[in-house]
């Protein structure tokens, strides 16, 4: 196995645990790493592709506990935006979609770091179009549109089982129309099924050891380590991107 190989192999492994023990991170984790050695639009394909993989991986095994009532209203807005955001930006100047990578990055390594828990919202229909609407456009431009949909889906439902299936096929259909987009616009090539096989490998490998882990780990601590290491990246990324 190259270098490059490697290098996916170990991200969408890393990116399958956080995903499966967590029920988001996939697409950040990722997203610290691809753009860094593929060009951008490329790298959001790629890590759009596997997240799916990931997502339906988790989604068909907890099928019986997705609500469809908690989904659908976030889900809609999410669709639609995520389609508009994605024909937007792939005409966009990617070093400054690069740079806003690096801002967007910090800014959620800083607020699930320090302010995740001290506030929620009562998870309304209104509340979960507008996650619907922020989620679907983050998921278009950067492929990462977790943060706004754990707002609003960990309030709305107790049940892990539950709040897992239902987070992994919001995901997964959101996903799906921007995916279509990009590969359409010639963004995957033939060069690439190699490491698509490779990025659906690992990604299934990690989230069955991360399903192992998902009740014997310490998610809080988890997840500190990781923002604080992507903000740590995303704050490298903006200063490359400047200077």
């Amino acid at each position: 196995m190259d270098t490059m190989a490697l290098y996916i192999f170990l991200t969408c492994l890393g990116a399958g645990i956080l995903q499966s023990t967590i029920g988001f991170g996939n697409s950040i984790f990722m997203m610290n790493f691809f753009p860094l050695l593929l060009p951008y639009s490329k790298a959001v394909a790629l890590v759009q592709i596997s997240s799916w993989v990931m997502n339906a991986s988790i989604a068909i095994r907890l099928r019986r506990k997705i609500r469809w009532d908690v989904v659908i209203p976030i889900l809609i807005p999410a669709v639609i935006f995520s389609f508009l955001t994605t024909v937007l930006t792939t005409r966009a100047d990617t070093s400054h979609m690069k740079t806003a990578l690096g801002f967007l990055l910090i800014a959620l390594s800083i607020y699930f770091t320090f302010i995740n828990g001290r506030f929620s919202f009562t998870p309304t229909k209104k509340v979960g179009v507008a996650a619907g609407i922020v989620g679907g456009s983050a998921t278009g431009a950067f492929g990462i549109g977790g943060p706004p949909a754990v707002l609003y889906f960990v309030p709305s439902l107790e049940d892990q089982d539950e709040y897992m299936g239902s987070i992994q096929a919001y995901f997964l259909l959101v996903s799906l129309g921007s995916i279509v987009l990009r590969v359409a616009g010639g963004e995957i090539e033939g060069g690439d099924i190699r490491l698509l096989a490779i990025m659906f490998a690992s990604s299934i490998l990690g989230t069955f050891i991360g399903g192992k882990l998902r009740k014997r780990i310490n998610k809080e601590l988890l997840k500190r380590i990781i923002y604080l290491f992507i903000g740590i990246n995303g704050l490298l990324i903006v200063l490359q991107s400047l200077l």
